[in-house]
């Protein structure tokens, strides 16, 4: 969800023009122009199921983190109800790391980010699945960093 909180807020910045230094860096969700539905859970234990088959959660002690089986609630209602712009579009460089693995999000999926961008693009595969961030800590800190300091293209 993170994604699209995000890409709401730097769309709405663009239109107020103050994107001049943002750096946009998505992963695990699909782009607007390829939705996916997603599905609707009806209880926690649903939830928490989801969350240790995307690797999000310890299967042998399955909490949803310090959020709570609250927010997680609120969190998958959001998902479920967010309806993007298709073709919205902001100036602003984007780098789009994905595990190659991932359940969620397809590299075509991941790859249509590109179709939001005026600015660079960059998507780069990683070995893993739907949170395969925290098994490539010091790669995923050296693209954000490459991207901050010279946009999605890197040095």
């Amino acid at each position: 969800m993170g994604e699209s909180v995000v890409f709401e807020t730097v769309r709405q910045l663009g239109r107020d023009r103050l994107t001049a230094h943002c750096r946009l860096v998505v992963s695990g969700r699909t782009a607007s122009s390829a939705p996916r539905e997603f599905p609707a859970f009806d209880s926690d234990r649903e939830i928490l199921d989801h969350l240790v088959g995307l690797g999000g959660t310890d299967p042998a002690n399955p909490q949803p983190g310090a959020h709570g089986p609250v927010p997680a609630r609120r969190t998958y209602r959001a998902i479920t109800r967010y309806r993007p712009v298709p073709d919205a579009v902001v100036d602003t460089p984007v780098l789009c790391p994905t595990g190659d693995g991932d359940p969620q999000v397809a590299p075509e999926e991941a790859a249509a980010w590109k179709s939001h961008t005026t600015a660079g693009f960059r998507l780069k595969m990683l070995p893993g699945e739907h949170c395969f961030l925290t098994d490539h800590p010091d790669t995923v800190v050296r693209l954000v960093a490459e991207c901050a300091d010279a946009g999605v293209g890197g040095r």
